[in-house]
């Protein structure tokens, strides 16, 4: 075990806490000359097969530049201890949160395409990590705040010979062409690990507990017999038909059997997406208080207005008000006044006749 404390001082960095016991030991430091730098250190004990397994990871964490996998800072060694300095990151691993309790698919799937992306980057950059477990993946109090680590054991995909025969990663874990021969370390044999992984976390159990086998004097071979008689991982009826069927194509103990790469899984769980990813929290606007002008109140002046005007509009309204004429009436008295008329004029023809024949 690691035997730190707070405030000892490890090359340029000074502790600030333990994050981690064990070994290898997390802990958050201080640059001793650098204001404001900020570092989580990985510290293993000095030893020739450690200093091995340091110079690689320093290796390949140079060539990742992917915010899944943390950012190496500096390297080096301080007496009995060797050291990897990163840019900070959770050190809550994965295997804690999977004891804490049983993890909501939806969940589980936020951190396993984030885990997928970080792994199609490793391929991508023609690494093989060839020791993914839960232990290797740190989780943070956001759910897309996932960092991969673990690449003591990583190598080039076209590295063979000079390999570190010594580092097997954890068994549980390795493929079953892995276990059959020490010097196969193909991309397939990460995703199978990652299959496992994804079952462990949906499930809240391991596929293939070390305690079966840890305690056997020919634990190697048996469990390679267990792993080639299993059948494909099936984390059960509580999760997505699709998920079952990732899960699935990756765990096959036939490699040319399982999907072809990380490209295969990302897109896989891609195409999921509406399914399992929460909608973002809408950004609601905050109502603005917009000063408005205070106008003066209304004031009614009164209006004068003459006796002759207000006769006039009276005068008016009668008017419009008052009845319509009698049409009728009209025509009889017209009428009348006509009858009266052709009497008269009849009456004087008559006298004017009568006249002039007495004349």
């Amino acid at each position: 075990m690691i035997e730190l404390r707070t405030g000892d001082e490890i090359g340029s960095w000074r502790v600030d806490n333990v994050l981690t016991f064990g070994e290898p030991a997390l802990v958050s430091a201080h640059h001793t000359r650098k204001d404001g730098v900020q570092a989580t250190l990985k510290v293993s004990r000095k030893t020739p097969g450690t200093e091995i397994r340091q110079r690689r990871e320093v290796r390949a964490l140079q060539s990742f530049d992917h915010p899944g996998i943390p950012k190496l800072i500096e390297s080096g060694e301080d007496g009995e201890y060797v050291y990897i300095a990163m840019r900070p990151f959770s050190c809550d691993s994965l295997s804690d949160r999977i004891v804490a309790g049983r993890v909501g698919w939806k969940q589980a799937c936020v951190w396993l395409y984030e885990v997928a992306a970080a792994l199609q980057h490793v391929h991508q950059s023609g690494w093989v990590h060839r020791d993914l477990t839960p232990q290797n993946i740190y989780v943070g109090a956001r759910p897309r705040d996932v960092w991969m680590l673990g690449f003591e054991g990583a190598l080039l995909q076209e590295e063979r010979g000079g390999m570190d025969h010594t580092f097997r990663g954890n068994m549980s874990y390795l493929a079953p062409e892995c276990l059959a021969d020490p010097e196969y370390h193909a991309a397939r044999a990460d995703l199978y690990a990652f299959g496992l992984v994804a079952y462990e976390v949906l499930t809240g159990e391991p596929a293939f507990p070390a305690a079966a086998w840890a305690e056997k004097a020919d634990r190697e071979r048996s469990l390679l017999q267990w792993k080639t008689r299993a059948r494909a991982m099936d984390p059960g009826d509580g999760q997505p038909e699709w998920l079952r069927s990732l899960v699935r194509k990756c765990t096959h103990p036939d490699h040319t059997q399982r999907l072809p790469d990380m490209d295969a899984v990302v897109a896989w769980l891609d195409a999921a997406r509406l399914s399992w990813e929460e909608p973002e929290e809408p950004i609601r606007a905050t109502p603005m208080h917009v000063p408005r002008e205070r106008l003066p109140p209304l004031s009614l002046q009164p209006t004068m207005i003459d006796a002759a005007e207000i006769a006039r509009m009276i005068r008016q309204q009668q008017a419009l008000e008052a009845p319509p004429p009698n049409r009728l009436l009209h025509v009889l008295t017209a009428s009348a006044m006509g009858v009266a008329a052709g009497l008269a004029l009849s009456t004087l023809i008559v006298l004017y006749v009568e006249l002039s024949r007495l004349g």
